[in-house]
């Protein structure tokens, strides 16, 4: 009996060796990442503002583009308008002598 619990001490022990290595090892890990988070908050840190200005710039130039948008389809509108005026006044019946169903068409 002495010898069983000999050698469960014995397992134990190796064990306890094995569990002390690894929690080393995870000791190491959790340092190391505690690093990498501490680099990636201060680099969040330090571009918070250059993303806010960068963000107000992307809102200002969509904002202008829209408006640009709208000023162009009021020029096309304007410009379409302007072309059926002008078609309508040119589809006028032509009196010219070549033209001979145009003269026998108009009174």
């Amino acid at each position: 009996m002495i010898e069983k619990a000999g050698l469960a001490m014995d397992q134990i022990g190796a064990a306890s060796e094995e569990i002390g290595a690894v929690s080393v090892k995870i000791g190491a890990a959790v340092d190391s990442a505690r690093g990498i988070m501490d680099t990636a908050g201060q680099i969040i840190e330090d571009t918070r503002p250059r993303i806010a200005e960068v963000s107000s710039e992307v809102a200002g130039i969509a904002r202008s583009g829209r408006e640009q948008i709208e000023r162009i389809g009021e020029v096309l509108e304007d410009a379409t308008g302007r072309a059926h005026i002008a078609s309508n006044r040119s589809i006028k019946p032509s009196t010219t002598p070549w033209n001979k169903s145009a003269r026998s068409a108009t009174p």
